[in-house]
């Protein structure tokens, strides 16, 4: 299937508190269950997922320490690294994970700006992964964090 990669036709997506917001291919399909947005593309094997939380300074446990946590049960895929994108940083690594006797192919960031901090995963199977890996990075890389005052 085609992907629409014409980034000027993309939708847009902002959070009701105004924590972030992120363009993805019109053809997606976007959800959102409270701090959680869950975009699914036509294929239908895979989505983008953005949680978004307000941070104190009090907050113990650094951003990178977050992603680890989140796939401590993960094989490795790459190193992680350092991101800067638009107005936030973070870290991003990929795994991979065996779920409902399926592997699937994740990406993981976490970023943050001020005291707004997200965490985007984007996963589908390997193969899948392989071919729409440039949108799935599009659609993270579109993030814009807006932290709450």
């Amino acid at each position: 299937m085609p992907e629409k990669n014409d980034e000027a036709s993309w939708s847009s997506y902002e959070s009701p508190a105004g924590f972030f917001r992120i363009r993805y291919p019109p053809d997606w399909s976007p959800s959102r269950e409270e701090n959680i947005l869950n975009l699914f593309p036509p294929w239908g094997t895979g989505a983008v997922t953005v949680s978004a939380f307000g941070r104190s300074s009090a907050d113990p446990v650094p951003l990178k320490d977050l992603l680890l946590r989140s796939f401590r049960e993960a094989q490795p895929l790459s190193e992680l690294n350092t991101l800067a994108v638009n107005n936030w940083a973070g870290w991003n690594q990929e795994f991979r994970t065996r779920e409902q006797s399926a592997d699937l192919h994740w990406i993981a960031v976490a970023a943050e700006a001020g005291k707004a901090f997200l965490l985007i995963t984007a996963y589908d199977l390997p193969n899948s992964m392989a071919e729409h890996k440039p949108t799935y990075l599009k659609i993270i890389r579109s993030l814009e964090i807006r932290p709450p005052s």
